[in-house]
């Protein structure tokens, strides 16, 4: 199954109907309380669609709604 990449505000303004329930949606979020992530991570709770949240804050959210989680610490500099 092809993969797509799209903004969260973009897919809650689509809502695709179509997604497969064995699809997973990957969301991104520094703080995991960004409204659209979190918004999207809950609309694919209820549909049955799995959800991996990956996010310097656990306890967020964003966390809170994922079926997985995958905490990060974020970096100020990356390595060259």
């Amino acid at each position: 199954t092809p993969g797509t990449a799209e903004q969260a505000a973009e897919l809650l303004q689509k809502r695709n109907h179509r997604r497969k329930k064995a699809a997973v949606v990957v969301t991104l979020a520094k703080s995991g309380d960004t409204k659209e992530s979190v918004a999207i991570a809950e609309w694919c709770k209820v549909q049955g669609i799995r959800v991996v949240a990956i996010t310097k804050n656990a306890d967020s959210p964003l966390a809170q709604a994922a079926t997985w989680r995958c905490p990060v610490q974020a970096l100020r500099h990356m390595a060259a």
